[in-house]
């Protein structure tokens, strides 16, 4: 489904544990069904594999042979949910994912321009009603956590 490419940024390397945690995670949210439709299944696969990279309607709509509107009818019949929704979600659980094991030398900010969030106002936000922490607290709880396995 990845095709093999990494999908961490910045020459980080991604382990298989990583990439199907993640998928885990995203798959046990009561919103997230199988696809029913090829538009859906095609939308996703580019999404989780391109996550760290720019995505447009139409860089979705050239990767899955369809058209925008279908793409985005599709979404939200079998998902309740718009494509660029679902790329959010992605990169959040990846931004958290990067939170928890990051380190001590990564920053919020870091971390969420890697994860293709621009507005780290927004990004905070989004983290904060999604896992209902601030990105912060987990990367201080991470930190904390390093210090006590050294």
């Amino acid at each position: 489904m990845h095709s093999g490419m990494s999908c961490q940024p910045l020459g980080s390397l991604s382990t298989i544990h990583d990439v199907s945690r993640i998928r885990d995670r995203l798959m046990a949210e009561p919103q997230r069904r199988p696809p029913t439709t090829w538009q859906v299944r095609r939308a996703e696969e580019y999404i989780e594999t391109h996550w760290n990279e720019p995505i447009t309607i139409a860089s979705l709509a050239r990767a899955t042979a369809a058209s925008a509107r279908s793409i985005f009818y599709h979404f939200k019949t079998s998902r309740g949910q718009s494509p660029m929704s679902f790329l959010k979600q992605v990169r959040l659980e990846h931004a958290k994912d990067m939170l928890e094991h990051s380190g001590i030398r990564r920053s919020v900010t870091q971390i969420a321009v890697e994860c293709g969030f621009g507005n780290l106002g927004h990004f905070a936000g989004d983290y904060l009603k999604r896992f209902g922490e601030r990105p912060s607290d987990t990367l201080k709880r991470s930190k904390y956590e390093l210090a006590l396995r050294h």
